[in-house]
């Protein structure tokens, strides 16, 4: 079970929009490793390197994932930042500007990686 809130605000200078994933431990578990927040989807060469690449207390039974898109008024990139749990996450998507990642860079990577899946 999962719920998905979708808030949007306009201040003078940006659009921002929020997308929040309240899930279930073992939903937001999954969806962790397969979007890579944190480093969760590294595939350790080491057995014994398993602790350093997934710490399951990120995901706990209270766990969320927040989506935040700001946009600016002259027609900029959107700019998309990943929380988990409140706190800033990482993602695998390159940028240059952490802890913001361009829309445009943002659905290339995860639309690639889906398509890898089928």
């Amino acid at each position: 079970m999962y719920a998905v809130g979708l808030i949007s605000t306009v201040s003078p200078a940006m659009a921002i929009t929020l997308a929040a994933l309240a899930a279930r431990a073992v939903t937001s578990t999954v969806i962790t490793v397969l979007m890579g927040i944190n480093g969760a989807d590294r595939d350790p060469e080491d057995p014994s390197e398993v602790k350093d690449c997934y710490q399951n207390w990120e995901t706990c039974k209270a766990s969320n994932i927040q989506l935040v898109f700001y946009r600016g008024k002259k027609g900029d990139d959107i700019l998309v930042k990943c929380l988990l749990n409140g706190a800033e996450a990482t993602l695998p998507v390159p940028t240059t500007s952490y802890p913001y990642y361009k829309w445009s860079d943002f659905r290339r990577f995860y639309t690639d990686r889906c398509n890898r899946v089928k």
